[in-house]
């Protein structure tokens, strides 16, 4: 074979080379670029709304709490409830100056209040002009019942009041901008206020308006019944991740044409160089990205040595920069979402309960209280454990016997049971059962799946807990006889916030699947509509040997969670 033959198959094979190993793998990492970054716009896009949202759920709960006590303080005066009894006007020209003062500082809260008697019947009603009402964004206002008692506990009567939504949003959600839209409807979907865009679009996660994307996410806050909606468009979002994966593409574009001109000048002497560096391309093309190529000889050959190293050294940080976020925004959600369900609402309780054992007067009140806040802290201490388990992705695991954490959930929950006039049912064989795990996180699963049934059982229903051996496994069974689950609801039941309660968070019993997988153990469920739910949770056995050297487990001392 000719040397001019010889250069040209050498040249004609490296440009192939160069177009397969290298310009397709940076066009189709250009591709995935593009698209990532339009993933990453919408992603951040949502999380923005999100973290918005929640700020304004907290900001309207510690608004509501505020005013409710106002309201009650002024519902619930002796002279008001003397009023009701009698059938007269609370704020009637009788009424204490006391009285009139306190409605007088109700102005920016409540737009009007009727008071209605033990029997429904309405007595009196209080109004203003809204002329002169603060309305702040164009929200207008929503109705309320609250009921009042007297200091026997005895009920006398309610009032409804229509509560300025003015004085309940943060000012931050009233001025959402003009790049936002921010809504406030209520439970029927129907706007609170004027609003310029169809509601039902502001319910999707996505939707086209006025020719452009948008993305929404709302919130329902239980009392005052409300749904807040914000949405944005996506394009301001992505722009600059656009503009981002312009610049990586012409960067790509730019490498590749070095390399095509590199190789239009290569030689006979610098074949094996190219072999090698071809080689490093198909094996880069391959997803070998630790691959290297040696960086001397001729300068061309050098300078595409270095190149190509610096281009798989960036390829591989950014990827594993990548996968960190994406791995730290999954735990931060979880995280995120268990604190706001659980730990506010916790924190809610124990200062009322703290505020309730300072005035109590009775022993027995006092007692009563004092054991309602010691499960409040035990409460506490296992969220705070299980966002450990979260951030962490371990559990320590021990040797125990597992009626000890069930015997802790059953008494948990077993309030929740009284409360409805539900019967709890336990059977557990008198010997140990001895499993390898942890402790907490079993007590939380077996005490979610009970506090679902308690949930689900009507007035005087019953659940039961079994827990016995098999051969090689311990099975705990938790029964219902409560409404069930809808065949099509069944195969969602374990998805991260699905949940058929309105006051559901949707991660019961995903934490129940993440507790379950940690342990190596089987969960299965079977349910009936109007028959009930039965779950199975199947462990592996402890087997401890006892042997001359010592004593040997068939289990491991952690496992991580999935």
């Amino acid at each position: 074979m000719s040397l001019r033959s010889r250069l040209l198959g050498l040249r004609t094979r490296f440009l192939l080379v160069v177009l397969l190993g290298v310009l397709l793998p940076l066009a189709l990492v250009g591709a995935w670029l593009a698209h990532s970054g339009q993933r990453s716009a919408e992603q951040m896009l949502r999380e923005q709304l999100e973290t918005a949202l929640a700020g304004a759920v907290t900001d309207v709960g510690y608004r509501w709490i505020d005013m409710r006590g106002r309201l009650l303080d002024l519902g619930e005066h002796p002279a008001v409830i003397a009023a009701l009894r009698a059938g007269h006007d609370p704020l009637g020209t009788s009424a204490p100056p006391e009285l009139r003062e306190m409605w007088s500082s109700l102005h920016e809260t409540a737009a009007s209040i009727q008071f209605t008697g033990p029997d429904g019947a309405p007595i009196a009603s209080l109004g203003r002009d809204e002329g002169t009402a603060p309305v702040g964004g164009g929200f207008g206002s929503t109705q309320v019942r609250l009921p009042l008692f007297d200091p026997a506990g005895e009920r006398v009567g309610s009032m409804d009041v229509r509560l300025r939504l003015a004085a309940l949003l943060p000012a931050a959600y009233l001025s959402a901008g003009l790049d936002r839209i921010s809504a406030v409807l209520n439970e029927a979907g129907a706007p609170l206020g004027p609003l310029n865009i169809d509601p039902a679009l502001l319910m999707r996660p996505g939707f086209s308006w006025a020719g452009e994307d948008w993305m929404a996410a709302h919130r329902r806050i239980t009392e005052p019944s409300l749904v807040l909606t914000l949405a944005a468009p996506t394009a301001p979002a992505s722009l600059p991740f656009a503009d981002a994966a312009r610049r990586g593409m012409w960067a790509l574009l730019l490498v590749s044409a070095c390399g095509f001109l590199l190789a239009l000048l290569l030689t006979q002497r610098i074949t094996i160089p190219l072999e090698r560096l071809a080689d490093a391309a198909d094996s880069v093309a391959r997803g070998e990205l630790d691959r290297r190529v040696e960086e001397h000889g001729p300068d061309e050959i050098r300078r595409l040595g270095v190149a190509f190293n610096t281009m798989t050294r960036s390829l591989q940080r950014m990827l594993r920069r990548i996968s960190q976020q994406e791995a730290a925004s999954a735990i931060g959600s979880f995280a995120a979402s268990l604190a706001h369900e659980v730990r506010n609402p916790l924190t809610a309780v124990r200062l009322y309960l703290e505020r309730a054992r300072e005035e109590a007067t009775g022993d027995d009140v006092a007692t009563l209280l004092d054991r309602a806040l010691q499960q409040v802290e035990r409460l506490d201490a296992t969220v705070s454990g299980s966002l450990r388990i979260a951030r962490s992705g371990n559990v320590p695991m021990t040797p125990l016997d597992i009626r000890d954490p069930i015997s802790s959930a059953i008494a948990a929950a077993r309030p929740h049971f009284a409360a409805g006039g539900a019967l709890l049912n336990q059977s557990m064989p008198p010997d140990a059962l001895m499993v390898h795990g942890n402790s907490a996180a079993l007590e939380q699963l077996v005490l979610n799946l009970l506090l679902n049934a308690a949930a689900a059982l009507p007035v005087q229903g019953s659940a039961s807990v079994e827990a016995r051996l098999l051969d090689d496994a311990v099975e705990i069974t938790v029964r219902d006889d409560g409404r069930g689950i809808a065949p099509d609801e069944l195969d969602h039941v374990f998805d991260p916030f699905y949940t058929t309660r309105e006051d559901g968070t949707g991660l019961g019993l995903t934490i129940v699947r993440r507790i379950a997988d940690a342990h190596g153990a089987e969960l299965s469920i079977e349910s009936q509509p109007g028959l009930g739910t039965t779950i199975r949770l199947s462990m592996p056995r402890t087997v401890t040997i006892h042997a001359a050297a010592g004593t040997f487990r068939n289990a491991p001392d952690r496992h991580a969670l999935p």
